[in-house]
């Protein structure tokens, strides 16, 4: 047995309370050992065989998942691979004899990988049992956790003050993220439990001096960061903090800087919600942002390895802190939320199947649960209705949508909400308005800075009527050269993708659709997928249009038409009254046929423009003549319901672009 393989054992061993089962691999001489520990101190040891060789087929699988190019057979391939190394000869006999000895008595058990720092990049999160068929991090009766390096020394746990569970969300700046929606949701889930709970956020300029302060200013259980990791090309990981003086506001801080912040702090727990905070980096001992926030002092860290998109990292953090705060596994399981938040990633999956297996969960053992909480859920109602992040498969599509699809009854109001599709963690791929008012205010000089600054987490609708100000301030700072202003947004979009939810929102056979953005992403949509659209850029100028074309209409006109956009303060002050002179074409778009039927995919129930154009579409509320009217929106309060009751108004509380996945594979499959 290598003398190795022996350190690190036993004095851990006797504080932990789950039943585990450590893997510990280790290099001896020209192969690598595993030795599997159980809380019973049983123990064995085998060889572990895999082919590390650049061609080989593990190699190819991992090139495939850092890619994005993974299929659910590419991860079951790579992760029955790893599964079956690790568990191989007298390995996997106990292990097989101590699983079946814990399923039996029906109790839970962690799955705890010790392992050297060339071999941590490997997915290890996908194993795959081939005897069971499944994936064991969502396995609900265990949880796969990687455990520190050796070379941490685990701090001693400080004593804490008695008092509610602390949470400290921090949001810097200028993210272009769905900031906003993600922070509402965790005030929503912090808010049922009363005060058995103290959260506290810090947004606007994140700075590491402010970060520090705010640190050192409250004892916080808890830190959970939103925004943006990167791995630099010299493979080391970043987070993104803000910079007062950088024109983007961005500070780029190292992993290993950055959980200095933490030392001295009797912080249990770090949720990273930004992409790669898990990327293990070549040029350290230890690996990645989770092992240098433990040896910080931290007891947890979840944390992503790969890119996650903004949907996945919201839909993440609802379900984790859901399991987490409610305890449907117990008040303050660390592990059991991972594993909860996991299967709401791999059960609403669609293009990208990654996404369950890039949350990391790094845990000291012995580390049991967070401190603090109530041992039971509070069912507290709050004024906000939200999507549930459920398992299901996909979101449930109410038949009479399904069918005025299939009829092309139905007529598309295609928000921005949408376009976040195409971002992720790491990189914002499409701006908001907040997030676009921002760009024109750095180019043109905007002079409220602190407007900006303030407005991070409020709702598209709201950035709207700031990018309205800016764009105002933006042609008089140029002494009304509205060319230069066209020109700054056509540099904005000139790189941008068409999220994919356009894309299949163009496929659909519908008559019609409408578009408030001026973006042009919509126009593109249609153009690849080889669809001719009749456009209308001027909401009071009636088009002929054929039966079989398609009529968008462009709500705040389009960047190829100059003269029609919508962009200043008195544009829109002009658009409200060309409105009252709504042209035949659109009316006829929603009244036209029998059972014409709206559906809000990506907008905001409360945006004004929108809230304008129905009712001058509808001055007396709903025809006998029009069919139901559907709201697709995660978030939408009591207030939006008694607006929007007298158009009768139907509720689906999910996400948009799952909602238009959903259709489309309803569609292709004629099913429903």
């Amino acid at each position: 047995m290598s003398p190795d393989l022996r350190k690190g054992t036993e004095s851990q061993r006797e504080s932990a309370v789950t039943p585990h089962c450590v893997f510990r691999v280790v290099r001896s001489e020209d192969l690598y050992l595993v030795r599997l520990e159980t809380t019973e101190h049983e123990v064995a040891e085998s060889p572990l065989h895999l082919d590390f060789g650049p061609s080989s087929r593990l190699m190819r699988e991992k090139a495939r998942i850092e890619s994005n190019y993974a299929q659910l057979d590419h991860l079951r391939d790579i992760g029955s691979q790893l599964w079956a190394a690790l568990v191989s000869g007298p390995v996997g006999e106990l292990f097989e004899r101590v699983g079946s000895r814990l399923r039996e008595a029906n109790q839970h058990y962690h799955l705890r990988l010790s392992l050297p720092t060339e071999l941590d990049p490997l997915p290890w999160e996908t194993f795959y049992d081939e005897k069971r068929r499944g994936f064991l991090v969502n396995d609900p009766a265990l949880s796969v956790i990687r455990n520190p390096p050796d070379a941490i020394d685990p701090p001693s746990i400080r004593e804490r003050r008695p008092g509610p569970l602390r949470v400290l969300v921090a949001i810097p700046e200028g993210s272009g993220l769905q900031v906003g929606r993600e922070w509402r949701n965790l005030r929503t889930d912090f808010e049922k439990l009363g005060e058995a709970i103290d959260p506290e956020l810090l947004d606007g300029l994140v700075t590491p001096d402010r970060l520090e302060q705010s640190l050192a200013k409250r004892e916080w259980d808890v830190f959970h960061f939103v925004g943006h990791g990167q791995v630099d090309p010299q493979g080391k990981v970043r987070i993104r903090l803000n910079d007062e003086t950088a024109s983007d506001r961005a500070l780029w801080m190292e992993a290993e800087t950055f959980s200095a912040l933490f030392q001295g702090t009797p912080t249990q727990l770090a949720v990273l919600n930004c992409c790669l905070g898990a990327h293990p980096s070549p040029s350290r001992s230890l690996s990645g942002l989770g092992p240098f926030l433990l040896r910080a002092g931290l007891r947890a860290v979840v944390a992503m390895r790969y890119e996650i998109s903004d949907e996945e990292a919201i839909r993440f953090s609802e379900s984790f802190y859901r399991e987490l705060l409610e305890g449907r596994e117990g008040a303050g399981r660390v592990d059991a939320a991972v594993t909860k938040a996991r299967r709401a990633l791999h059960f609403n999956a669609r293009d990208v199947a990654r996404g369950f297996v890039t949350p990391v969960l790094y845990m000291l053992e012995g580390f049991t649960e967070l401190k603090g909480l109530p041992g039971a859920p509070l069912d507290a109602s709050t004024g906000t209705v939200r999507g549930a992040t459920s398992e299901s498969s996909s979101p449930r599509i109410p038949a009479e949508l399904m069918e005025a699809v299939r009829e092309r009854r139905a007529i598309p109001v295609v928000g921005r909400q949408l376009l976040t599709a195409a971002a992720t963690r790491g990189s914002g791929t499409i701006p908001g308005p907040l997030e676009l008012a921002r760009i024109l205010g750095e180019r043109f000089e905007y002079p409220d800075h602190d407007e900006l600054r303030r407005s991070e987490l409020v709702e598209d609708w709201v950035g709207e009527q700031l990018l309205q100000r800016v764009c105002q301030h933006s042609l008089y700072h140029e002494h009304k050269k509205g060319f230069r202003l066209l020109r700054a947004l056509q540099e904005v979009f000139r790189t941008a993708t068409v999220p994919p939810p356009l894309m299949e929102i163009a496929r659909w056979d519908v008559k019609g659709i409408v578009y408030p953005g001026f973006d042009g992403l919509m126009s593109e949509a249609l153009r690849r997928v080889g669809k001719s659209a009749r456009e209308l850029n001027y909401v009071d100028r009636k088009v002929d249009v054929l039966e079989e074309t398609l009529l968008l209409v462009h709500l705040r006109g389009t960047l190829s038409d100059a003269e029609s956009l919508v962009l200043t303060e008195e544009d829109n002050e002009r658009l409200w009254e060309r409105m009252s002179g709504l042209s035949q074409s659109v009316a006829n778009l929603v009244l036209g046929d029998l059972g014409r039927t709206l559906v809000f995919l990506g907008v905001s129930p409360r945006d004004p423009l929108i809230r304008r154009f129905v009712n001058r579409v509808l001055p007396a509320g709903p025809t006998v003549n029009l069919g139901p009217m559907f709201f697709v929106t995660p978030i939408h309060s009591k207030a939006d319901e008694a607006y929007w009751s007298r158009f009768g108004v139907e509720w689906i509380d999910d996400n948009a672009d799952a909602v238009v996945r959903t259709v489309t594979e309803t569609l292709r499959n004629g099913s429903g």
